[in-house]
């Protein structure tokens, strides 16, 4: 069975929410670089994951963007089909030196030597 692409966005986006469903969870999913979704699909993706995504009960998105302004657009324009669907957030940046304490121990508790990390 091949399916076209805008019925393999419609199985991907369903596949998590089945699966919470089925195991009586709540899932997260992460999209990065969410303002891409314009260049890659449009208004008419756009509209297709906005109404996927307000039918799930058991699955909740976070969507990360290094686009301030786009994702400012995206989620506050009310022309546009993800607006007032999302909490916006500004992250702090997080220091290097937090980033290399963090990854260290966890690759130490996974048993992965330094020489394979680089550090």
């Amino acid at each position: 069975m091949v399916l076209g692409g805008e019925e393999s966005v419609e199985v991907a986006f369903a596949l998590g929410e089945r699966l919470a469903t089925k195991d009586e969870k709540h899932l997260v999913i992460l999209l990065d670089e969410f303002q891409e979704l314009d260049r890659l699909g449009g208004p008419p993706l756009i509209k297709k994951l906005r109404a996927l995504f307000q039918q799930q009960k058991h699955t909740t998105y976070l969507f990360l963007g290094s686009q301030a302004g786009l994702m400012h657009t995206i989620f506050s324009d009310q022309r546009q089909a993800f607006y007032r669907f999302a909490v916006m957030l500004n992250l702090p940046e997080i220091p290097e030196a937090t980033w290399r304490s963090y990854l260290t121990e966890k690759f130490a508790g996974l048993h992965i030597p330094e020489s394979v990390t680089g550090n």
